[in-house]
């Protein structure tokens, strides 16, 4: 049995501030385009790769607002949101309130509540506490006090479905059933968030490195070159030779750091140097 959550608009809330920072970007995007090659252009290019963060985050948020569900069946209730999926077990239900008198948010939203509705996009979906010994981790569009929560051997979930009194009846009946084989809680990521770059330190730095020095490169490009003359337009290629390098490597690295973890920094570490003889070639060649 599927259950949608209660209604809450956080999802169309963050749609329509990813559509707006949509435009800004395009603006942006536009602006550099436009203006002569030179610092303004390389600011305003800056800035779109800047809002990219937000905007991807907001993104994000929004779909996994929009895509929230409970699951029920003989075996577990699942919570579903995005790509995430959180299986509790339904033997391992010891019991379940109904609200609580304490919040997941941080404190410091207390003293200004508007700002969870300008600063955060589902503020109930995903947030954890330590309390009385137990982690509480909200998956809900309604405050802890209009949760359900389900308290189990490894803590608690909170829950917000659209009919409560049709959730619980529907978990009872599955209770009686009793499973057909026995589930660990777990919470259950896609493969690319468990791959292993993202556990190697060394790794992310020599990628965002190579990022960083792609676009020296080009800044200091944009900044020395600021008139579209014939040798301008022939180093444009160096920067852009430099950023594809860092492109093809780091995708490369990406695919084979799971076996090759060394090769992969290798390949990461050799970006570096490419850009660092560029660097040197871009310099000669402006003196």
């Amino acid at each position: 049995m599927i259950f949608k959550p209660a209604a809450f608009s956080d999802g169309w809330r963050g749609l329509l501030i990813t559509v707006l920072l949509l435009l800004v970007e395009a603006g942006l995007i536009w602006l550099a385009l436009s203006l002569p090659v030179g610092g303004l252009a390389f600011l305003c290019l800056l800035a779109g790769l800047g809002l990219m963060a937000p905007l991807l985050y907001l993104a994000w948020r929004a779909w996994l607002c929009f895509s929230l569900s409970y699951w029920i069946d003989r075996n577990a209730v699942t919570a579903a949101w995005g790509p995430l999926r959180q299986v509790i077990p339904i033997s391992h239900i010891e019991w379940v309130v109904r609200g609580a008198d304490e919040d997941v948010l941080p404190h410091w939203l207390d003293r200004w509540p508007r700002a969870k509705r300008f600063l955060l996009i589902g503020p109930y979906l995903g947030a954890s506490k330590r309390s009385a010994g137990r982690v509480i981790t909200s998956l809900a569009s309604r405050p802890l006090a209009e949760q359900l929560v389900l308290v189990t051997d490894a803590g608690a979930f909170g829950l917000s479905p659209a009919g409560p009194d049709s959730f619980l009846q529907a978990l009872k009946a599955q209770h009686e059933l009793g499973p057909t084989h026995l589930l660990a809680s777990e919470r259950r990521r896609p493969a690319l968030a468990r791959a292993s770059i993202w556990r190697d330190r060394l790794g992310l730095a020599l990628l965002a490195a190579g990022f960083v020095g792609g676009l020296l490169l080009l800044g200091l490009f944009m900044t020395r070159y600021s008139q579209a003359a014939a040798d301008a337009r022939a180093l444009i290629l160096l920067p852009a030779f430099a950023l594809a390098v860092w492109l093809v490597n780091g995708l490369w690295g990406v695919l084979v750091h799971q076996r090759q973890r060394i090769a992969a920094n290798l390949l990461w570490a050799g970006t570096l140097a490419a850009q660092a003889a560029i660097l040197i070639a871009l310099l000669s060649l402006s003196a």
